[in-house]
């Protein structure tokens, strides 16, 4: 059993919320304040909202980052276990959430001042849409240094690239951003993503067999999408990503476990192909053809491009 502590701050007695957005953090408080920075200015004035803090058990002290929101935040919880693990950090996040739509935002992760809107708009009639929002990414060494000028590029749209992998899904989708792919759960990221809380009911919640970095995000989207919901690329719902270096082979020993996890949960030739995709000998052509059994309608000069962005320990 979880041992656990939980800070909430005194508004969290309201009941209902509109949207919870749940964040996992294990250290990187320099990155969880200008998360939570972000949350500050959200253009969200019709909409009740809560952020839950799950310390998965992080070495650094961060509640003196999370205390610093008090007040500006207005409903603000913050739970400290020990180290479990993402999925099962989120989880503990979900099962107190209150809201009817529940976004999914990594703590490295600066929300854009419409990042929530966008979200809880896509679901305010569409019950069965799985919001993928799209994630830009910001590459600095010395975050705390440079706090002000991260500010900026999140404020001003710059310096950000979208990273190679984002970029090859992101054509799964047309330009309205309606899924036109067999095999739209490959774009689930749950550092930029949102759903209705009855989804989790038909669905479930993250599998917790995965105890480090891993593929939870793309296991939870796989079942969202064999329960027929629809996959929209969410354009508007925008976040970016402080890239981070991370020991070198660290990426490639964790994709090995996660697609081993992948295949035992789910022994499926889908999952067979999305290991060779994901390993670069599938183009995303090829592996989409190999799952519909057609050529896929999108722009195949960039569909057809191999997963080449985990040969980098940056993430």
């Amino acid at each position: 059993m979880n041992s656990f502590k939980k800070l909430s701050f005194p508004s969290i007695k309201v009941k209902h919320m509109d949207v919870s957005v749940i964040i996992p953090v294990y250290n990187q408080p320099h990155a969880l304040d200008l998360c939570l920075e972000g949350f500050c200015v959200q253009t969200t004035s019709q909409i009740q909202f809560e952020i839950i803090i799950i310390d998965d058990g992080s070495e650094d002290d961060i509640t003196p980052f999370i205390k610093k929101w008090e007040g500006k935040i207005e409903h603000l919880i913050y739970i400290r276990t020990e180290n479990v693990g993402r999925a099962s950090a989120r989880n503990m996040g979900l099962k107190i959430s209150r809201g009817n739509v529940v976004v999914l935002n990594d703590a490295d992760r600066i929300p854009d001042p419409h990042f929530i809107q966008a979200h809880h708009i896509l679901h305010r009639n569409n019950s069965n849409f799985i919001s993928v929002g799209q994630i830009r990414e910001l590459y600095f060494s010395n975050i705390q240094h440079n706090r002000d000028v991260i500010k900026s590029c999140v404020t001003d749209a710059k310096l950000y690239k979208i990273p190679s992998y984002c970029k090859m899904v992101y054509q799964c989708y047309d330009e309205a951003g309606m899924s036109i792919s067999s095999i739209p759960w490959i774009s689930t990221f749950s550092g930029n993503l949102s759903f209705r809380r009855s989804i989790l009911e038909r669905v479930g919640m993250f599998e917790e067999t995965f105890l480090k970095w891993g593929f939870e995000h793309f296991e939870l989207g796989y079942r969202a999408f064999k329960r027929n919901y629809q996959f929209v690329y969410n354009k508007s719902a925008i976040n970016y990503h402080l890239a981070h270096k991370r020991p070198t082979g660290f990426y490639k020993k964790s994709i090995e476990e996660s697609l081993e996890i992948l295949y035992r949960l789910h022994p499926k030739d889908e999952m067979k192909y999305f290991k060779q995709f994901f390993l670069g000998s599938l183009s995303l052509q090829q592996f989409e053809q190999k799952v519909s059994g057609k050529l896929p309608v999108w722009n195949h000069n960039q569909a057809s491009s191999h997963v080449l962005v985990f040969n980098s320990d940056e993430g």
